[in-house]
């Protein structure tokens, strides 16, 4: 066995100065979300502060405490981004439009994104420029809030840009109802949107059209029309759509068939333009021109003019979203560093693109798709030479496919562990998928380019490119299909946790290192973060065969209970709930409680086991006792004497009065589920009130749980079934 070697060398930390100043500024604007009462004058006042004792202590640090120097440089850039960050939340300023706002607000602002249509509403983000206040005056405000229209009563749709007078209740946007599931409002507040408004008809007006920067007018203009000439010389609506979704970032066209493929192959990010086209667009590119030699000096600099120029029609052509306005800024660095030649490290080029756009927009460190860009063009530059060394092919042609492959699987790497965190899914066969992906979306990205530019001449020619991107694009869902069948595709229902993560990125990292450097202490370090992942799995494990929990969820409509003990489920459920709506709002929870086995009872079923009793609407589990009071319960026989339970759960607008419940029925707890109508349960509130009875609304507060993992408990005989 070849020994490891032990001195080769590997990057130095001075090589990369500009990383060093990125990792303290990433860590203020983190910490923004930890500490917001922080006085933003005394960030000044300590920035200031540091500046000067940087100042003078420059010339007294002697070369031994140069350290000092490092600490007070952190420091400072620390609090940097704290200020940048503070400053950037909308809330904060004095003009805030919520200082203003009444129950009726009569608002007039501007359009600033594109109207997005689903079944039943119309959504766009609207910032705000004056709201009448409470004395009838208008004030000037700053803001942005969201607005949604009922699609039956919009006649002539709003657009980006346009100028509109509001009138409606604008509200809070609220956070998840239900546990581990997405959370809508961290989502918006990472765009810095905390308030939403819905209109009807009668209370919108369009003042003005077009108001928006004709930059971007002029984009979308263009990309309308580049997808209506895609769509005219397209042989069929699958091609189309893949076509549209990776050249000029329309999505509206895709189908869930195509998504669910392509999601469970591992080949999902290509179907979202984001730095991974850029960076396919930039490399094929790059490739061409080098092709050309010429010993000018000038030439370097043509190279990279034209790199821009590809580079940023790219981006305003798919509508200069911000995953590709990042990822436009970022290979431009990138670009600049290695057609120069000069002595810039990439990572160097990655945290100066990261500054910009950190500065400009701090909370991009949070929104999923500044993580991926980055982490798919760190793979790139940690792992594409250890996994391009691993073959050397004879043929240029082949050698250019091959590296295409290399950075489509170095970046599908890095992203993968943050994919699996957010999507709770992991592709078996995603290094599989991503040997052809990269190439093919090369392949159909500048096919794509070379169609839209041909149909503005020869409608026959494009007609005829047309049909070849509808095959390229046909050969690549045969494949991505093909592996979707293979048993044991993917597995779903990962639940990871954010230091698991790390713990993952780490083993990664580690394990390049050991290839490309033979340093045998990267081994041991993939050692140690594996023996602490297993540590931390194998305690996770332990701790949920012993969880004990009842969870009553917020569902719109449907009523679902779960009674978990240790990894078994079983499910108290209403009939028929839409799968779309068990995925979204249970099965998270399910997931993160790591449940192996679930039994799902209706209604009018029985079900006994050692510790849980249900029939029909008495159920028992251990020592917590539920009744579910409905129709079907109000209907049926009513017991003589009142029974003793832990709580009554109200479902499906029964028509009851709370004294004749509580008459029934000893409780602790009186829980009012979401298939309820809303004046009910405020009927019933009030009734509550009156009497002084304790009661939990889900529609408003979120899903109820009852957790006594702790407790022990004996198997349980049915104390409530008797009628």
């Amino acid at each position: 066995m070849r020994k490891l070697n032990t001195n080769t060398p590997i990057l130095h930390w001075r090589e990369i100065p500009l990383v060093r100043l990125l990792l303290p500024f990433v860590v203020g604007i983190y910490l923004t979300e930890f500490f917001h009462s922080f006085q933003q004058e005394f960030v000044w006042l300590l920035f200031g502060l540091l500046i000067g004792l940087y100042s003078l202590g420059q010339a007294s640090f002697a070369f031994k405490n140069r350290w000092l120097s490092g600490i007070y440089i952190s420091f400072f850039f620390l609090l940097l981004g704290y200020t940048i960050s503070s400053h950037h939340d909308e809330r904060t300023a004095d003009t805030y439009f919520a200082n203003y706002l009444e129950k009726e607000n009569k608002v007039l602002g501007t359009v600033v994104s594109y109207p997005k249509e689903n079944k039943e509403y119309l959504r766009f983000n609207y910032a705000l420029e004056a709201i009448q206040g409470k004395d009838g005056k208008n004030y000037t405000c700053t803001g942005t809030i969201q607005v949604a229209f009922k699609k039956s009563s919009v006649n002539v749709l709003p657009d980006y840009g346009d100028q509109l007078f509001l009138v409606g209740n604008i509200q809070t946007i609220q956070g998840p109802k239900n546990p581990a599931t997405f959370d809508y409002c961290q989502y918006l507040h990472f765009q810095n949107i905390h308030y939403q408004i819905f209109v009807d008809t009668l209370n919108w007006k369009i003042l003005k059209r077009d108001q928006a920067l004709s930059v971007f007018q002029t984009a979308h203009s263009i990309q309308q029309n580049l997808i209506k000439r895609l769509a005219d010389n397209m042989r069929s609506i699958e091609s189309f759509a893949i076509a549209a979704a990776m050249a000029l970032g329309y999505k509206e066209a895709m189908t869930v068939d195509i998504k669910s493929a392509y999601s469970e192959s591992g080949a999902i990010h290509i179907l979202a333009v984001s730095g991974l086209h850029v960076g396919v667009l930039s490399e094929v590119l790059l490739f061409l021109l080098s092709l050309f030699r010429s010993r000018k000096k000038y030439w370097k600099w043509i190279k990279y003019i034209i790199s821009l120029l590809l580079i940023w029609t790219f981006v305003v052509l798919v509508g200069a979203t911000d995953s590709v306005v990042r990822a436009g800024i970022l290979f431009s660095f990138i670009n600049f560093g290695r057609l120069t030649r000069r002595d810039i490290h990439s990572l160097n080029a990655l945290a100066a693109a990261a500054f910009i756009i950190l500065v400009v927009d701090p909370y991009a460190l949070f929104q999923v798709g500044f993580q991926f860009s980055f982490l798919a063009v760190i793979g790139i530059i940690a792992g594409f030479k250890s996994i391009y060394n691993l073959w050397t092919p004879k043929f240029k042609v082949v050698h250019f496919f091959w590296q295409l492959t290399a950075i489509g699987i170095s970046a599908q790497l890095f992203v993968l562990p943050l994919s699996v965190y957010y999507f709770h899914q992991l592709p078996l066969y995603s290094v599989l998928s991503g040997l052809l992906v990269v190439p093919f979306a090369a392949i159909i990205l500048y096919t794509t380019i070379v169609l839209l530019i041909s149909s503005y001449f020869s409608t026959s020619l494009a007609s005829v490119i047309g049909m070849g991107l509808s095959g390229v694009i046909a050969l690549q869902n045969e494949f991505l299909f093909t592996i979707q069948k293979i048993p044991y595709h993917s597995i779903q229902g990962i639940w990871l946790e954010w230091y698991e993560v790390f713990l993952i990125y780490g083993i990664i990292l580690s394990l390049l290192l050991l290839i490309r450097t033979k340093i045998a202490t990267w081994l041991q370090v993939i050692l140690c973060c594996m023996s602490v992942l297993l540590g931390i799995q194998t305690w996770q494990l332990t701790n949920s065969y012993q969880q004990q929990l009842i969870v009553i969820y917020a569902l719109p409509k449907d009523t679902v209970i779960d009674f978990v003990d240790g990894r078994k489920l079983v499910s108290w459920q209403s009939d028929s709930i839409p799968e779309k709506t068990m995925d979204f709002n249970v099965e998270p929870n399910r997931w993160a409680m790591n449940i192996q086995e679930e039994k799902i009872i209706a209604p009018d079923n029985v079900f006994e086991s050692k510790r849980l009793y249900i029939d029909t609407s008495y159920l028992q589990f251990g020592d917590r006792k539920l009744v579910i009071v409905d129709d079907a319960l109000s209907k049926s026989s009513i017991p003589q004497a009142a029974l003793d339970c832990t709580y009554v759960l109200v479902r499906d607008n029964p028509k009851i009065v709370i004294k004749e419940v509580l008459a029934n029925y000893n409780m602790d707890l009186i829980i009012f589920d979401g298939s309820n109508k809303r004046y009910k349960i405020e009927a019933w509130k009030k009734e509550c009130e009156a009497i002084g009875l304790s009661y939990h609304d889900v529609k408003e507060e979120g899903a109820f749980m009852d957790d006594f993992t702790s407790q022990t408990f004996s198997s349980a005989k049915p104390r409530i079934s008797s009628k």
